[in-house]
């Protein structure tokens, strides 16, 4: 919702399945806290956390309506492939700081280009 994320993605979830909670990656001992309060939530007060889906919600049917959610733009692929190049390590392998493994959403990112642009190019990154 914000243009910028993180790994990995936790949410929380009504049962219609609309999302009442977001965020990036959390330590266990903090997502166990962080869980654990919206389980206390939903036993005490389950209008007041649909209430606080209604943003969710609401952001969500705009980006359906708009056509946004799953388009793909052709200059999609090159920002990609040049945020994976700009990030990747060649001394050590993996990506530049910590951590320096790649996920592997990212390298089936990557797969899915070169399989669609079938650009046989191996550049040395």
């Amino acid at each position: 919702m914000t243009g910028s994320g993180g790994w990995p993605l936790n949410g929380g979830l009504t049962p219609e399945r609309v999302p009442v909670f977001g965020g990036t990656y959390f330590p266990k001992t903090r997502l166990l806290e962080v869980l654990g309060q919206l389980v206390k939530s939903w036993r005490e007060d389950p209008a007041q956390l649909q209430q606080t889906s209604e943003p969710f919600r609401a952001y969500l049917q705009r980006a359906e309506a708009q056509g946004s959610l799953g388009a793909i733009k052709p200059d999609m692929f090159t920002r990609c492939v040049n945020s994976s190049k700009q990030r990747f390590d060649p001394i050590h392998g993996g990506l530049r700081g910590v951590p320096k493994f790649v996920p592997s959403y990212a390298l089936r990112v990557l797969l899915r280009i070169h399989r669609r642009t079938e650009n046989p190019r191996r550049s040395r990154w």
